[in-house]
């Protein structure tokens, strides 16, 4: 039985379908499930419908689970603000017994699936939506909220209802609070890490209940990276070897990976991923005025602008990464296999065919091997 079998089959049995949820939200389709928790599509008695996310009930409850519950809860009702997911609504269910959160429900995909789909984004595409990610994360950090796991899986690309897309900052589940003390039983031996380690600061990776704004700034900077690009500064590493990489080592040039992108550009996403907090940009919104100048304001904002082959080959470099686009669900890997266009490959295949054909022959004719006669 294949893995999309047994998904739906679980999703189908799940106990939670059906149910309404603070007597106001019934619950009636899977929209996505995490260890602890799980998102459902949930309507109201007047047509509404809603984002409910709720502790699994066919999960044991663990105390740090519901710690981060109430966490995301409590950090995302104090922002308001268009690039960040809306809570309408949180409590606790008195049937199950169990806390939830009420969102917008939003029509879309988030930053994740679409670099899959696409691959790298074009540079004032990327520019435009990572503009509306400071702006969302400027109101989080005005609210003294430490995100501290931006990446691209948390960036959700909004379909408004005219066909905008909108970028909305999602999942506070590990954020700090600057003015509340930590629970030291936050950092438990299983959930000692709390972040994703291929998007966590220097920082973050060392102590992340010391982290400040600026740590949310770095991560931003990996993810628009990898948007840039279509991948990440560091990869093929194990989890100690990367955070050894983070907090030692720079990230590679963007020129030499992705030579289509803005010099200015470039060098402010390399700010952003200074090492040393102090040399990254100050706030949120100073990295979005940076990233302003490389905004068109004369492109569709209707859609995601992937490169165009003559941004592709426009810089001639000795190893860029391919730009292809990938079919919907596979992953894009962003290799750096060649420089060199499609129909200069063919006709390479073709000399080195006939060069192999011409040594073929010369060897034969040395060694004196008669040839066979084609002609009767």
């Amino acid at each position: 039985m294949g893995a999309n079998v047994r998904v739906a089959e679980a999703l189908l049995d799940d106990p939670a379908l059906g149910r309404w949820i603070g007597a106001r939200y019934r619950l009636v389709r899977v929209l996505g499930r995490g260890g602890m928790g799980a998102v459902y599509e949930a309507a109201t008695a007047d047509g509404g419908s809603f984002a409910v996310k709720i502790v699994r009930p066919d999960v044991p409850l663990r105390p740090d689970g519901l710690r981060r519950f109430a966490r995301e809860s409590r950090a995302a009702q104090q922002i308001e603000n268009p690039h960040v997911a809306r809570v309408v609504d949180a409590g606790t269910d008195e049937g199950l017994g169990l806390p939830f959160l009420v969102m917008e429900r939003l029509q879309g995909r988030d930053l994740r699936e679409a670099l899959r789909d696409v691959g790298p984004l074009e540079p004032s595409c990327a520019a435009r939506l990572f503009v509306q990610a400071c702006q969302g994360l400027a109101a989080a950090h005005a609210c003294g909220v430490v995100h501290r796991d931006i990446k691209p899986a948390n960036l959700f690309l909004q379909e408004t209802a005219t066909g905008e897309i909108v970028l909305k900052l999602c999942d506070f589940g590990v954020a700090k609070h600057v003015a509340l003390p930590e629970d030291s039983r936050e950092l438990t031996k299983s959930d000692g890490i709390l972040g994703s380690p291929m998007y966590m600061s220097p920082e973050q990776s060392r102590n992340p209940r010391t982290v400040d704004h600026r740590s949310d700034i770095f991560s931003l900077g990996v993810t628009l990276y990898e948007t840039l690009t279509g991948r990440s500064p560091w990869r093929g590493l194990s989890a100690l070897d990367l955070v050894v990489a983070v907090c030692t080592t720079d990230a590679p040039q963007l020129a030499s990976l992705a030579p289509w992108v803005p010099p200015g550009l470039a060098d402010a996403v390399h700010r952003a991923l200074a090492r040393n907090p102090n040399e990254r940009f100050a706030s949120a919104n100073e990295f979005a005025l940076a990233l302003r100048p490389f905004v068109d304001d004369s492109a569709s904002s209707h859609q995601l602008s992937g490169l165009t082959t003559e941004q592709r080959y426009s810089t001639q470099v000795s190893a860029p990464p391919v730009a292809v686009t990938t079919a919907p669900g596979t992953e894009w890997t962003g290799d750096a296999v060649s420089a060199e266009r499609p129909e200069q490959r063919v006709r390479w295949r073709w000399l080195a065919l006939f060069l192999g054909m011409v040594f073929a022959w010369v060897a034969v004719a040395r060694l004196g091997i008669p040839m066979i006669d084609l002609v009767p």
